[in-house]
């Protein structure tokens, strides 16, 4: 049975969300809760749920900080945030984060429904693979030699206590000197989307047999084993003469055959970053330690596949919001000098390539979002129709490389200058309409045949036009506007419902509210207690 977390600093939220539904017939049996962060991170770690529905602002540890840190020890943790309207913009900013849902308040037990359910089925399938991933790996481990696979990664790990290293070195198979130099080699799979994962046991395969192959046709003596489902570790040891340019051409090299028995056209990836020379294998954990920090290079280095280990501090100057505007500005103008600024960007950001690479995500994401906010000023429908936020989420959170993350800004921003292009003077009717509406929206009782004959058109080609440009029909995106003053209204106690509805051009009390709900999900009533709170 699977395990539930409720986290919310409100009692009576957290019974309700305990009491509305029919729990175990969605394979929950246990259920706890917490009613602050501090609290849920400690239960989290101990009980370690499947599932944690949280609300997102709470004092001190929010909702976002405790995702963070409960999935950094619990990876396949599904999150299901509550939150207020306001929070969209909060919750898109938790970009590392993945496993994430939200539910808005006014909670709708239907929609509650509708995630746990998907949620659920989502940890009975991850459940299934991972008994047949551990099935298919432990025949393929036992082929290359389990206790030497263990040793490699009890080494890299901080390695056992040093009475037990001559025994576990003895039965390993190993004959390697206990005090001898190392270099650890860190190889990381970036698999292709949506991959079986039958396959990526057969891949991880393919890589020890490249391991083997590669530094045996050069005799060089290594201690090899799986870190976890995409980490492989080599320890090399350091003899005859081994130089670092010998271990960067044969982590190449290994590159090269896992690329062969991947087959022609491979979408599937190798990364390596060398570590620093250990001295004894004692000190093989921090080679290791060097090793990961090497591998984090690889996203600097364009097409490069192996990195060797630097010694940098940290860097964040030069990754702050200074590119926005002027990228902001060049869009506004389409000005084709944004792509030697955003060549500049490029050179900038590896000028400062210890910069954590979640900050040079975040720094891409807030461009896109800055490109995606321009089309829509532009009312540039076709562009923005299949660019939801969540594509774009999953585009630069799952970017390998700093050269994808800038491939694909070029190219959306290519895309944007093309739909502006195509618009042309099109572009006019449809800002004309928009402003006829903004002024004329409170009067109410204007019809699309009074603005089409404000602009000299018939009716049919005055919706054809800008339903193509915007993506929308006039009356939809009237009603959007009519709403979205609407909200401004309520914001105010002061303001009866019915003198919300007259100042927005309903005449109609209970036709305004049927639509606001449609529009928004919820009443107005309950829109102005959530904005309110």
């Amino acid at each position: 049975m699977l395990k539930l977390l409720i986290v919310d600093d409100e009692k009576r939220t957290r019974d309700g969300l305990k009491m509305c539904l029919p729990w175990q017939s969605y394979g929950i049996g246990e259920i706890r809760e917490a009613d602050d962060g501090h609290t849920a991170l400690a239960l989290a770690l101990a009980y370690k749920p499947d599932i944690i529905l949280s609300d997102i602002r709470m004092p001190t540890v929010t909702g976002i900080d405790l995702a963070r840190k409960a999935q950094a020890e619990l990876p396949h943790c599904k999150f299901v945030f509550i939150s207020g309207y306001s929070d969209k913009e909060y919750l898109k900013a938790a970009i590392q984060l993945k496993a994430i849902r939200y539910i808005e308040k006014p909670i709708s037990v239907k929609e509650l429904e509708e995630c746990i359910a998907s949620l659920t089925e989502a940890c009975r399938q991850e459940a299934e693979q991972s008994k047949r991933l551990a099935e298919t790996a432990a025949k393929l481990e036992t082929s290359i030699g389990l206790l030497q696979r263990d040793f490699a990664v009890q080494l890299a790990q901080g390695g056992p206590d040093a009475g037990e290293f001559n025994r576990l070195l003895a039965a390993s198979g190993y004959e390697l000197p206990f005090a001898g130099h190392y270099v650890s080699v860190l190889f990381r799979i970036h698999f292709a989307p949506d991959i079986p994962i039958q396959r990526t046991a057969e891949l991880r395969g393919f890589l020890h047999e490249a391991i083997t192959r590669v530094l045996g046709s050069l005799r060089i003596t290594a201690m090899a084993g799986t870190v976890d489902g995409t980490r492989l570790v080599a320890h090399l040891l350091v003899a005859n003469g081994l130089t670092q340019d010998d271990i960067r051409s044969a982590a190449e090299r290994i590159g090269t055959d896992f690329a062969r028995l991947c087959g022609p056209g491979s979408p599937h990836k190798l990364f390596a970053g060398i570590g620093r020379t250990a001295k004894g294998m004692e000190q093989i954990h921090l080679s290791y330690q060097s090793a990961v920090a090497a591998v984090q290079q690889v996203f600097f280095l364009g097409n490069g596949r192996v990195a060797v280990f630097e010694a940098r501090p940290a860097a964040h100057a030069g990754l702050d919001d200074s590119f926005d505007q002027p990228f902001a500005g060049y869009l506004l103008a389409c000005d084709e000098a944004v792509f030697p600024f955003i060549a500049h960007i490029a050179q900038e950001i590896r000028r400062h390539d210890a910069s954590l690479i979640d900050d040079v995500k975040m720094l891409f994401y807030r461009l896109l979002l800055k490109l995606y906010a321009e089309a829509q000023n532009k009312f540039l429908g076709r562009y923005m129709e299949e660019r939801k936020e969540e594509y774009l989420w999953h585009r630069v959170s799952d970017a390998v490389t700093l050269n994808e993350l800038l491939a694909f800004l070029e190219s959306e921003v290519r895309e944007y200058f093309a739909a502006v292009a195509s618009v042309g003077a099109k572009s006019r009717v449809v800002h004309e309409t928009i402003r006829y509406i903004q002024r004329n929206y409170r009067n109410g009782g204007f019809t699309i045949s009074d603005i089409a004959g404000h602009l000299h058109l018939t009716p049919a080609y005055l919706s054809q036009l800008f339903k193509k440009d915007t993506g929308q029909t006039i009356n939809d995106y009237l009603n959007a506007y009519k709403i979205d003053r609407a909200k401004e209204l309520l914001a105010d106690r002061g303001v009866k419902l019915l003198e919300v509805a007259a100042r927005t051009g309903y005449n109609d009390v209970k036709y305004f509210t049927k639509t606001f709900k449609r529009i928004t999900g919820i009443t107005p009533s309950d829109y102005r207690e959530n904005a309110l709170k």
